[in-house]
C-alpha cells in the first residue's frame, strides 16, 4: 500500500501571508495518479469537489435553502459538542432553521470562507476542512464528502464555534 497521503496542503508559516496558501495540484498518492471516476482524471474531480464547497460557502453566506438542499445529502446529518455533549441535528431541521436566520450577506457582510484542507480517502470521498464566518461567529467545519448520481455531496458535518468577532452585530441572537 502507497504510504503517501492524497491532501492540499497548506502552508501558514509562508512570509507575507494571513491566509492559508493552498496548493494548486493534490498530492496523488502513486496508486491514483492517472486514475479517473468515469473517466475523468483526479484533478477534474477536484474542481467538481470546490465547486460544491462553494455551493455550500454560497448557501451558508446567503441563508439560500436550495443550494443547501443542493450540496446536502437528504441523509446527512451535523454534529458538534462545543456545550460538552454530543449535538445532533438531520439535514432538514438544519435548512429549515438557515431559512429563517439573517443571512451575513443581506446586511452587508463580505464573505468569509476558505478551504483550509482536502483529504481524499478514495477518488470519490473526502473530507474538507473549512473555516467560514457568519456575522460574528467563526466556525470550523469537517464536511464529510461522497461523489455519487447527483456529483459531490456533503454527508456528514462537525462543526467547532472557533471564535467570536468582537464589535459585531448578530442579527440571529436570541
Amino acid at each position: 500500500m502507497d504510504s503517501q497521503p492524497l491532501f492540499y496542503r497548506v502552508d501558514r508559516e509562508c512570509v507575507g501571508n494571513t491566509r492559508p496558501v493552498i496548493m494548486p495540484e493534490p498530492i496523488l498518492p502513486a496508486r491514483w495518479q492517472g486514475i479517473g471516476i468515469n473517466g475523468e482524471l483526479i484533478v477534474t474531480a477536484t474542481t467538481d469537489l470546490i465547486n460544491a464547497v462553494e455551493i455550500y460557502f454560497d448557501g451558508i453566506h446567503e441563508c439560500n435553502t436550495e443550494k443547501l438542499s443542493a450540496v446536502f445529502h437528504p441523509a446527512s446529518s451535523l454534529f458538534d459538542a462545543d456545550n460538552g455533549t454530543v449535538f445532533a441535528e438531520p439535514i432538514d431541521s438544519f435548512v429549515k432553521d438557515v431559512g429563517t436566520r439573517t443571512s451575513p450577506a443581506s446586511v452587508g457582510q463580505a464573505r468569509d470562507a476558505e478551504i483550509l484542507m482536502i483529504d481524499y480517502l478514495s477518488p470519490i470521498s473526502a473530507t474538507v476542512k473549512i473555516r467560514i464566518r457568519a456575522h460574528k461567529n467563526v466556525f470550523v467545519d469537517h464536511l464529510g464528502f461522497v461523489k455519487g448520481d447527483a456529483g459531490w455531496q456533503i454527508v456528514s458535518k462537525i462543526w467547532h464555534l472557533e471564535s467570536v468577532v468582537d464589535g459585531v452585530a448578530d442579527p440571529n441572537a436570541v
